[in-house]
């Protein structure tokens, strides 16, 4: 019944991407294109005020390095990024050029066990990526050690497990909050019937053609990528790893009342149930 309720949802729910939904007719080089240079004026516009003119840059999860080429493109010394895709790595080296030749260099890495000696960057940006990590307290020790002392790890545009869209799958099951609403159980069940109608379903989550199908919504992620990570759970694991949190900030949707009055009286999880992201600037102490 609960899935046949969700089945139901899925299928009428509007897209909350509404016109920023690509057009999957294009081929894959014109949507990475497109994506390439829709997140490169993102960033131009919204980048983190850090001064990273001539500092050593290091970003975690570059995909298609749209970020380490604004990074690159703007001054800094050295921009490297990182990441497991081989094919969005071989992208961006394609992609990732400025007009004078300069690029990022963009190399095959897990984030578990950076390989670069200590000291290594002033500055690291992980961008849209944070709640992908399978562990993430490994990642911020990781980052912890290639940082020179009073560096900075920027982490920008991550969700809480518990957030409107925290199960990932805006795309195909619109619902909010419906790994919340539901079982991980029945929205895999639910992913599975609907890609007997939209085959694309299968090229982003190919785990959903085994027998028996994945219990959990990160069993059917290409990459297991996706963590429990909530606002104070980061805060929590940011100190640990030896970290001062220098500014952590939350976005709400629209004007972001309802957010902000709920965390003001302080209602468990209400930031994160309400958010669409947050992002945080993190110190290593000299």
């Amino acid at each position: 019944m609960r899935k046949s309720f969700l089945l139901y949802l899925a299928r009428r729910w509007p897209s909350p991407l509404g016109k920023k939904s690509f057009i999957y007719t294009d081929s894959l080089s014109d949507r990475n294109r497109k994506y390439f240079w829709q997140r490169y004026d993102y960033v131009t516009h919204n980048h983190s005020p850090i001064d990273f003119r001539d500092k050593r840059v290091l970003e975690i999860g570059s995909g298609l390095g749209p970020v380490s080429f604004f990074y690159s493109h703007n001054f800094a010394k050295l921009v490297v990024g990182i990441d497991l895709n081989i094919e969005n790595v071989k992208a961006g080296k394609h992609l990732a050029v400025g007009p004078d030749g300069k690029r990022p260099s963009f190399s095959i890495a897990d984030a578990n066990t950076l390989p670069f000696q200590d000291g290594s960057f002033d500055l690291i940006v992980a961008d849209n990526v944070f709640e992908h990590f399978d562990n993430p307290m490994r990642v911020l020790e990781e980052s912890f050690r290639v940082l020179s002392p009073g560096g900075r790890l920027v982490i920008s545009n991550f969700s809480s497990i518990l957030s409107r869209y925290g199960a990932h799958m805006k795309t195909y099951i619109k619902v909010p909050w419906c790994n919340l609403i539901f079982t991980q159980r029945i929205v895999v069940q639910v992913l599975a019937e609907l890609a007997h109608e939209n085959p694309r379903i299968i090229e982003d989550y190919p785990a959903i053609e085994q027998n028996p199908l994945p219990h959990d919504i990160r069993g059917v992620r290409r990459y297991n990528d996706l963590n429990d990570i909530t606002f104070g759970k980061f805060r929590e694991i940011t100190v640990l790893a030896g970290f001062r949190i220098d500014e952590f900030s939350v976005k709400y949707k629209g004007n972001g009342r309802f957010g902000r009055i709920a965390s003001l009286f302080r209602i468990p999880f209400a930031s994160d149930l309400l958010s669409v992201g947050a992002s945080a600037i993190l110190l290593k102490p000299s």
